[in-house]
Order: C-alpha cells, then structure tokens, then sequence
C-alpha cells in the first residue's frame, strides 16, 4: 500500500473510531498485528455509511440461534475488515473498494433489533454508488407496530436493481423513486402495506415488463397506464382492486392484432374484481384472448368474479 493509500484508510478508520468508539485493542493484551499488504482502502465516505449503519442495527449485541437452541453463535462484524460487511457488497474501483450492493434481511437479524419506531440513519446519503438494493424488514410474529419504516435515502445512487419487501413499509411507494429512471431496470415491491403508486414511476422508463408490485395493498380501481407506460405490463396480482380499468381494452393497443399474444394490461389475477363487463368488450376477440391476465377459470368467488363473464366459474369451496 503507498503512503496516500494508508494516510486515506487511517483517516476514515479514525473517522469511524471517533464517531463509535472502537477500541484498538483491550487492557489486557496487545493484539497480534494487522497485516494490510495489498489490502485495498474503502472509500472514506462509504466506510462511513457502513458504520453508521451497523451502529444504527446495533451490530455489537448480535447473536443468532442455531437450530441446537444450546447452540449460539456470534456473529462478527468487524469494521475496520470489509470482509467482514456481509450485509454489503463491494468492489474495487479507481484503486479504492466501493460500496456497490446492499442487502439487509430483518429475518437474518435476531428479534428486536429494528423496533417500533426504528428509522435508517441519515448517513445513507454518504453512499452514491449502490447499484443493487434489497430491504426486507417482515413483521416479527406477535408483534404489534404503531409506525411504518421508512425506506432510506438511496434514490440519488445509480441503482439498477431494487427490491423492497416487508410489511414494515406502508402508505406509499415513495415519490423519490422516480429519480432513478436513467438506471433502474429490475423492481421488485412485494408484501408490503404500500396502498398508493406515485405518479413519479412513468419516469422509469428503462424497467423491463415483469415489474413485480405483487401482495401490497394496492385498491380500488385498476390504474391506468397508457401504452408506453413502464407499468403498462407490470404484475399486479395479489392485491386489493376491486373495479377494472376497461380503458386497456378502448386504448390505441385495440388497433393491433388481436392475436398478439403480448397482454394488453397488467396481470391482475387474485384482485377482488367484480361487476358487469361492458357488453363491447365482453363480445370482443381481444376479450377472449386477454381476460387470462384479468379472471380465470380457476378463481375462486372470494378472488373476484365479473358477473357476465363465461370464463369465470364460480367455483364452490
């Protein structure tokens, strides 16, 4: 390592002391020396990130059950050795390693540590590198929460890859989001509370066609997303619509082939829908090779059944 490198390493390194108090070595003994040859230095900003982070998941108490209950094992973090960061993903770049992925599972982490109430800390906003994000914080059984988490500040990153899961996320998909549509290209909501998509989310323009927005509590009537629309070909399924939006079967689409056999709105299969199928649609072609991503066959009455429609079959239980 030249002098530059370890002057950068020792100063983010006292950084990191100052703000935790990581101590060097005990009372009682001097450690062995740490050996840094060709140990490539972490971004000052990023090494801080990191310990912010940990400190706020208060890594220092972890402790994880093995499937001997006798048996637990600590499980170390240690933060002046990046291989020790499980929870990030790393790779060098410009002679310094960077923060490129982050991936935190509440259901990895022992009961308690994100509480009622928890919050991300700010000093996310030190990372700006972060291409793969994957948050998911389920609620622990038994547990009541009077305050939803809110996802932290990573929506100034070049992120390509974002998936959010959890019901300790709730109300809406934040607005931020839009932010990341020169990057973005896989979205995965899922088993959230989120109730509303922003309006923000046409901007992600380069997202492939299976977005998955599936298991939330999106309600009321199917949105409409025009043809274009980077959702227009999402996965709704599984949430709580109860009207569709027979604008996908009026729209500029119409005037293609009807044997297309590209779906012409977002899979909403298990949504509560129900009514009347305007009397245009219910007799069109496009109908008949469509409604599989709307109402199937296999439904059952709770999952929505549109009155006059021959492919729903009540099914009893």
């Amino acid at each position: 390592m030249n002098i530059n490198n370890l002057i950068s390493w020792s100063a983010a390194m006292l950084l990191v002391t100052l703000a935790w108090g990581v101590t060097a070595c005990s009372n009682d003994a001097d450690p062995s020396p740490r050996d840094w040859t060709n140990h490539v230095p972490v971004n000052k900003d990023d090494s801080l990130a990191v310990a912010y982070i940990y400190k706020a998941l208060d890594y220092q108490k972890w402790r994880y059950e093995g499937t001997d209950s006798v048996v637990k094992a600590m499980i170390t973090v240690d933060l002046e050795d990046y291989d020790t960061w499980r929870m990030f993903k790393l790779e060098e770049r410009s002679g310094e390693m960077i923060v490129s992925g982050l991936d935190i599972d509440s259901e990895n982490l022992p009961e308690g540590f994100i509480p009622d109430g928890f919050a991300f800390p700010l000093e996310f906003r030190l990372l700006q590198n972060l291409r793969e994000v994957r948050i998911n914080l389920s609620a622990e059984e038994g547990k009541e929460y009077t305050r939803y988490v809110a996802l932290p500040s990573i929506f100034d990153n070049p992120i390509e890859t974002l998936e959010i899961s959890g019901e300790r996320f709730g109300i809406a998909i934040p607005r931020e989001i839009g932010k990341l549509g020169g990057t973005l290209r896989n979205l995965k909501i899922t088993h959230t509370n989120y109730s509303i998509i922003p309006d923000e989310m046409e901007n992600l323009t380069l997202l492939n066609d299976e977005a998955d927005l599936t298991f939330n509590q999106f309600s009321g009537k199917v949105p409409y997303f025009p043809p274009g629309h980077p959702l227009r070909y999402c996965i709704l399924s599984w949430n709580q619509y109860t009207e569709m939006n027979w604008e996908y079967f009026r729209d500029d689409a119409m005037r293609e082939d009807w044997r297309d056999p590209t779906q012409k709105c977002p899979y909403l299969l298990f949504n509560p829908l129900s009514g009347m199928i305007p009397q245009d649609i219910v007799d069109s072609k496009w109908w008949m090779a469509h409604h599989t991503s709307i109402c199937s066959f296999r439904y059952y009455p709770a999952y929505g059944c549109f009155d006059n429609c021959k492919y729903c079959k009540k099914i009893q239980r």
